[in-house]
This record gives C-alpha cells, sequence and structure tokens, in this order.
C-alpha cells in the first residue's frame, strides 16, 4: 500500500491539472486563429414595484400603445400605469383572477404581474380577428375567427398557466357573426357558455359538449336571474326547457304599436311597448306577475324627439330593485352623435322612483357589492386626429349617490376603455362571468 499512495497521489494532480487547463480554455476561449468572444447576458430589468390599494381599478385601452391605468376603485385617484408597445391592436381588456393581472387583447392574452405589469407569460389566440374572452375562475372562454371571412371556433383555455393548446374547441357554423368589441359576445352562467347567433348554442363549460340549442329568437338581458326571453316565452338557461310565458293579450304589436320582454325571473317580467307617433314615438315600462300576467305597476321607457333620444331597459335588479338604464342621444351638431347614460332605481312593487343619477358617455357597466362602476367613451366624428374623452363613474346603489368620477384618462383616436376591479382577491367585470 505504501508503495502505490505516490502513484495516486501524482494520477491525483495530473487530472485536477487536466481539468483546471480545460476549464481556462473554455473560460477565456482561447483557440488557436480566434478572436477571444465576451460572453452576451440578458440583463434583468427591475421593475418597480407597486403596493395595490384594498381596492384596484384597471383601466385598459390601446392603439399604437397598451396602456394600464391603476386607480384606487374607493377614491378614482390614479395611483400607477403600465405600458408597453402595441402595433397590431386596437383594444386592451384587463381582468384580475388566479393571482394575475391579464391583458386580453385581439389574438393573444398576456398574465401580468399585478404589482409590477410586468409579462409573465403569453398565450397566443392564433387570431384573425376576435371578441374580447370571458374569464370564469380558472378559465377564458371566447371565439377566433380561422381567418378573413371565414368561420369561428369556440374555445376553452387554462388562465392558470401558459398553454400549448386548448382546454377544447368547438367549431361554429356560418350562422356566427362576431359582435362587436365593445360587448362580451359569449355568456357563461351556471356551467354552461352560451354562444350567440342566428340561433343561441349552449355548450357545456368543462367538455364544450352541446348541451342544447334556440332556434328561434332570443334575448340574454335576464341570463342573470336564470331565465332566456325568446318571444313571450321563457326559457330555463340550464335545461332549455319552456318554463313559463307571458300572455298574448299582453304582447300586442301592430302598426301603432310593438311589445317585447326586456326582463324576467321566476316572479316578475318587463316589457316595453312602444307607441309610434308623429312626430316622434313614445314607450312605456311594464311589469307583470309571471304566474297571472296581470299588471303590476308601469313606467316611462324612454322617447324619440328631434336632436334628442332616450332608451330605458332594465339593467339589473339588484336587492329586489329594478335598476333602470336611461341612455341618452343628442346630436353634436358637426360631431355627430354623442351618447350618455343615468341610473335609477324602482321600487319592485310599485314602479315608483327611489333615486336617479346621470353619468358620463355611454358604454358598460358592472356593480362591485353596492357600488355601481360605470364607464365609457366619446370619439368626436372628424377626421383622423379628432379626440376622444372617457368617463368612470362610480355609485352607491343603496342612495344613488355617486362616490367618485374620474375623466382624466388619454383614450387614443377612436379608442376605448374597459375597466375591471379587484377587491378582496376577487375580480370583477362585465367580462368576468
Amino acid at each position: 500500500m505504501k508503495t502505490k499512495q505516490p502513484l495516486i497521489m501524482a494520477m491525483f494532480m495530473v487530472a485536477a491539472s487536466i481539468i483546471m487547463t480545460a476549464a481556462g480554455c473554455k473560460k477565456n476561449n482561447n483557440v488557436p486563429g480566434n478572436t477571444p468572444q465576451t460572453t452576451k447576458t440578458t440583463p434583468v430589468i427591475s421593475l418597480p414595484f407597486i403596493s395595490l390599494p384594498d381596492s384596484v381599478m384597471f383601466v385598459g385601452t390601446a392603439t399604437d400603445t397598451t396602456v394600464i391605468y391603476l386607480l384606487n376603485a374607493a377614491t378614482g385617484l390614479l395611483v400607477t400605469k403600465y405600458k408597453y408597445p402595441n402595433n397590431t391592436q386596437s383594444w386592451c381588456v384587463p381582468l384580475a383572477g388566479n393571482g394575475f393581472l391579464y391583458d386580453v387583447e385581439n389574438n393573444k392574452i398576456n398574465a401580468l404581474n399585478m404589482n409590477t405589469g410586468a409579462v409573465m407569460w403569453t398565450d397566443s389566440i392564433k387570431s384573425y380577428s376576435s371578441s374580447p374572452a370571458i374569464l370564469h375562475n380558472d378559465t377564458f372562454y371566447g371565439v377566433y375567427a380561422t381567418g378573413q371571412n371565414s368561420g369561428y371556433v369556440a374555445y376553452a383555455l387554462d388562465a392558470t398557466r401558459q398553454s400549448n393548446t386548448f382546454l377544447w374547441q368547438y367549431q361554429l357554423g356560418s350562422n356566427y357573426t362576431a359582435i362587436n368589441y365593445n360587448t362580451a359576445n359569449i355568456s357563461y352562467y351556471n356551467g354552461i357558455i352560451y354562444i350567440p347567433g342566428s340561433n343561441l348554442i349552449a355548450l357545456d363549460a368543462k367538455t364544450g359538449a352541446v348541451k342544447w340549442t334556440l332556434n328561434s329568437p332570443y334575448s340574454l338581458s335576464a341570463l342573470n336571474s336564470g331565465i332566456i326571453i325568446s318571444g313571450n316565452t321563457f326559457i330555463d338557461a340550464g335545461t332549455g326547457n319552456q318554463v313559463g310565458s307571458a300572455s298574448p293579450s299582453v304582447i300586442v304589436s301592430n302598426t301603432a304599436q310593438t311589445t317585447s320582454i326586456i326582463y324576467a325571473t321566476t316572479s316578475l317580467f318587463v316589457t316595453k311597448v312602444t307607441q309610434f307617433m308623429t312626430p316622434y314615438t313614445t314607450s312605456q315600462l311594464n311589469a307583470y306577475d309571471v304566474a297571472t300576467s296581470a299588471l303590476k305597476w308601469s313606467t316611462n321607457g324612454g322617447s324619440t324627439t328631434p336632436n334628442y333620444d332616450t332608451v330605458k331597459t332594465v339593467d339589473q335588479i339588484w336587492t329586489n330593485q329594478p335598476i333602470i338604464k336611461t341612455t341618452f342621444s343628442s346630436s353634436a351638431g358637426k360631431y355627430g352623435d354623442v351618447g350618455s347614460f343615468g341610473y335609477s332605481a324602482l321600487d319592485i312593487n310599485t314602479g315608483q322612483q327611489k333615486w336617479s343619477y346621470a353619468v358620463g358617455f355611454g358604454g358598460q357597466d358592472f356593480t362591485v357589492s353596492n357600488t355601481l362602476y360605470s364607464y365609457g367613451t366619446f370619439t368626436l366624428n372628424l377626421a383622423a386626429g379628432a379626440p376622444a374623452s372617457s368617463s368612470i363613474v362610480a355609485a352607491d346603489l343603496y342612495t344613488g349617490k355617486p362616490k367618485w368620477t374620474n375623466g382624466n384618462l388619454y383614450v387614443a383616436d377612436g379608442g376605448s376603455i374597459a375597466v375591471c376591479v379587484l377587491a378582496a382577491g376577487k375580480g370583477y367585470s362585465v367580462y368576468i362571468q
């Protein structure tokens, strides 16, 4: 053993010398005839960390640049904004959920760090054109176009991680028409995805399998109460079966007037009667008992006059109060027409108005607890380069008193805004269902 130890030590030193020499050659790249190369490293970009308010509002808009504004949802004050290039988009819809802030665009979905705006990952939808996806818990549901003037495909996509494929896809027929991006093109309710078109398709949200279809005129205005309105019948949103109907005597349409059902619950339905008069039209909202079709109350439904229109509809029934949304449209001269809206609450038993308030430009709304957030834009009807305005209003649904208004966010030409609120870890939006 003693005679072998020096040999072993010598062999170890030689091996160590060879390893060090090889390592040195690799590090310095000292190969004869080659110029030493400098190793390139990707710089680490440190983004500022924002401590979000307890309730935060994300406001998205885009033209050549995507901007997501962060507001304090309790006060409307600007906290910060995230901004990055976007040369192929005309809209940006922010959604919050699963610990991410999502930027939903025409053909992709970015998952962002809520506190920095850094893009964590991107899912490409590879769509020629589409409407914004909706988010339900950990899944996106949407529709993408396979090409110009081509077909459409409904899909489900994992919202918790970057995906290489869809959870499911469903090829839509030629009767599907993509809806304007300012309106949610599909809807979710109680485990079902509803795809609008000349007929209504109800798909299982987990599998994409067809549950039922409705091949007659319909309205999803009362989907949040589990009812689909089809003519004078009420359809159960879960089964597609008829669960009630209005008496034909209250749905009177002729050359003098037209009547339609605009909202329904299991106990009450509301019709709108528009009377054609000269030189303008008037309308009336009537509430009836579902079981008997007995009239409960009536109220003004809006009217059309030269250069000024009002249109009223039931936006929702909140804590047993019908919330009426009124759209005002008036002439702005050479700038075209300007639209704005307001809200009022009615006593569900008498139809008496409890409160009302006017907000800003016409657009969309959603409710968070007892607060109704309303937002919209107005673009002047001039040549390219015309300015646009936006407004966001938060109001108390108990009192009808506005809490705050923000009309200072920049919206580029032809742009629009989309709004999401994150409160207590939960996201709220027109597109979160």
